[in-house]
């Protein structure tokens, strides 16, 4: 399990205080420990009054506990969540392109057929098939794109595209 928190105190970052405290409270070594387990429905939830962590699971405090030491920080400006979608595939081993560098001078001296992008794109052919081969078939008429679903592209692809969440409209 690898973990993404917020830090930023402008939208409701992780309380690792308060986390800490929850711990404290249901470790039973502690004196005057407050905290509980208490079964609800078939599982131990943990329990401890005016907590944010009140009523947690005990297997999911147990996972988070584990996998808080190598947590990585949520981030949202574009450059910063590149790096840590970078960071989230190297520790759990996906192997990504390097990030795309500016064109060199050779590069652009060698005209546009060297500069041809060659893209990686992962779909579920069964719902999106129909729709790959659409953009492959404009995206070939260019001569600029080249599009591929070969997985041991991955390491020599020039771009490997993530879906963008939808903008939010006004209500």
């Amino acid at each position: 399990m690898q973990l993404v928190v917020e830090k930023d105190a402008r939208f409701n970052p992780f309380d690792r205080e308060a986390w800490a405290a929850l711990n404290a409270a249901m470790d039973p070594a502690l004196p005057g420990a407050a905290g509980r387990l208490e079964t609800v429905d078939g599982v131990a939830v943990c329990r401890l009054a005016g907590s944010a962590f009140d009523r947690v699971p005990d297997k999911i405090r147990a996972a988070v506990n584990a996998a808080l030491p190598n947590a990585v920080a949520y981030r949202k400006r574009d450059f910063e969540a590149d790096a840590m979608m970078r960071a989230l595939c190297a520790r759990n081993g996906v192997a990504l392109p390097p990030a795309a560098a500016a064109p060199t001078a050779a590069a652009a001296a060698a005209g546009p057929a060297a500069a041809r992008l060659r893209v990686l794109v992962i779909c579920h052919v069964a719902t999106a098939g129909a729709m790959r081969a659409d953009l492959e078939a404009t995206l070939a008429s260019t001569g600029r794109v080249e599009l591929t679903s070969d997985p041991a592209a991955c390491a020599t692809a020039d771009k490997v595209p993530r879906r963008r969440p939808a903008a939010r409209s006004a209500v």
